[in-house]
């Protein structure tokens, strides 16, 4: 998923094609040489449970890149309303 697609769920199936849009549109966007790797789209991955099961190895939790990643993912999701984040299906009781 992009993280830096603010109030929006864009969802690649390909890390490359992540890496692609990133930097085609997000020109700004500082990224390390090890950002869109396999082994760190766990941390993009929309669903990371099936992604793991999918790759041979995922980067640790304490590396920078799975840092960053987190990070942008974190700011990412604070771009979503709580009616957003609740599926628009609030409902008064």
């Amino acid at each position: 998923m992009c993280a830096w697609c603010e109030g929006k769920e864009n969802v690649y199936t390909r890390i490359a094609n992540l890496e692609s849009h990133v930097k085609k549109v997000y020109r700004e966007v500082t990224i390390s040489k090890d950002q869109f790797t396999w082994a760190n789209g766990f941390y993009f991955a929309k669903y990371p449970e099936d992604y793991a099961k999918v790759v041979n190895s995922i980067n640790p939790y304490d590396s920078k890149a799975a840092y960053d990643a987190r990070k942008a993912m974190r700011s990412w999701s604070d771009t979503f309303s709580d009616k957003q984040a609740k599926g628009d299906q609030w409902t008064a009781g």
